[in-house]
């Protein structure tokens, strides 16, 4: 039993970045993002500030790795 889970769970263990997960970035504009940054500045929010914070470094990674 304990083998074939640790089959199960290697099996999504690549070598490579799949293209499955080379997915566009949405491209948000200028004046979105600006109310977004005054929003999250507010401070009224910091559960979500933190979130966004998660968010930008994944979408970094992918522009990174991403074709």
């Amino acid at each position: 039993m304990t083998t074939v889970l640790l089959a199960v769970l290697l099996t999504g263990c690549g070598a490579g970045i799949s293209d499955s997960l080379c997915h566009n970035v949405v491209r948000y504009p200028p004046d979105i993002q600006q109310q977004a940054e005054a929003e999250i500045r507010s401070g009224q929010a910091p559960i979500l500030s933190r979130f966004v914070e998660d968010y930008g470094e994944l979408r970094a990674r992918i522009r990174a790795n991403c074709p």
